[in-house]
């Protein structure tokens, strides 16, 4: 379950919710709503989303603003960030310790949306007895790794492309170094994006469960919600271009079948299948990349792949026989 989802209980009030995970696996619950507070997203449109719509549905009711989501969302997470300190360091050195709270933000939103979220942080108390401040998702990201990193092989004057691969959304944007010390990056080209990331993965792979499988008495939910999530925490991580063998899914309620590879509850997945599944996704971030590299007009000397997609080794093996030799393809490390 992720952490960045929020239902609620009782409407129309809306006064009581629950977020992260507090909520069931299975229970319908908003996700992806900081996305709502620019409905264009700032982003291409992308054949994907059209193509793999969300299965997740929000709860039943009248909608719920965006503004409210993100409002409610980041009071939880300030008070649960509040009580660990608080846990960790006493309650009274907390309170006398003056608290920093860093917003991160799509780098192609405009100034409009960005002022919405720094709207919301505030009624979500981030800025009582605290500082605020707010700052492009990509830039933190590249900050932090040339803060943190000596082996990136980056100087002063060469330029990288930071692809922030996540769960529903790929952000790239082009920066040039002006300093590693302290480390401070200029915009070398404006950023692009698309709604094409690991999130679709686990729509293909459900569309293909489904056309598979939706005739068989035994096929439900449940089955389908199992294999969707030993795909998405056990199969993703594993997955890259040298793997040898087979995956496998938790089919429980099936028969041992030989012609459909299934076994002792478990559906056999060849590596082939696995990579067709990944295929729209990894070449429309390719594509992307390649896109946000030509309208950058200089050399890049490396693009470094960061978020939760971004750690996929096979994302990067491909990425990398894409560009060739002269660009390098990195993985960021976590904070």
């Amino acid at each position: 379950m992720s952490h960045r989802t929020i239902t609620y209980d009782g409407y129309p009030e809306y006064c009581n919710y629950r977020w992260g995970t507090q909520i069931d696996e299975f229970e319908p619950k908003y996700e992806w709503f900081k996305l709502g507070l620019d409905p264009k997203h700032g982003r291409e449109p992308s054949s994907l989303a059209y193509r793999y719509t969300s299965p997740s549905l929000p709860p039943p009711g009248p909608r719920v603003s965006s503004e409210k989501l993100i409002t409610d969302y980041l009071t939880a997470l300030r008070k649960h960030a509040i009580s660990i300190l608080e846990e960790k360091l006493t309650v009274g050195l907390v309170q006398r310790t003056p608290i920093e709270f860093v917003v991160t933000v799509p780098a192609i939103w405009q100034e409009k949306t960005k002022e919405k979220m720094v709207q919301c942080a505030k009624n979500a108390g981030m800025a009582i007895h605290s500082s605020l401040h707010i700052i492009s998702e990509p830039e933190a990201a590249a900050v932090y790794e040339l803060s943190a990193r000596s082996n990136l092989g980056l100087q002063v004057g060469d330029t990288f492309v930071i692809c922030d691969a996540g769960g529903g959304t790929v952000d790239l944007i082009s920066y040039t170094i002006t300093s590693l010390n302290p480390p401070v990056v200029q915009e070398a080209a404006p950023g692009a994006g698309a709604e094409c990331c690991s999130t679709f993965l686990n729509r293909i792979f459900a569309e293909y469960m489904n056309e598979r499988f939706a005739h068989d008495r035994a096929f439900d939910e449940k089955t389908l919600a199992e294999a969707v999530k030993k795909f998405d925490t056990d199969i993703k991580r594993r997955f890259h271009r040298g793997y040898v063998g087979t995956f496998s899914v938790p089919m429980y309620k099936f028969r041992d079948d030989v012609a459909e590879g299934i076994s002792r509850g478990r559906l056999r997945l060849p590596k082939e299948r696995v990579e067709r599944i990944y295929e729209p996704v990894v070449s429309e971030i390719i594509r992307l990349i390649k896109d946000q590299i030509a309208a950058t007009n200089r050399h890049i000397k490396s693009v470094l792949l960061v978020g939760g997609f971004g750690e996929s080794i096979y994302l990067k093996e491909r990425i990398g026989e894409e560009l060739g030799p002269r660009t390098a393809v990195r993985q960021g490390i976590e904070p």
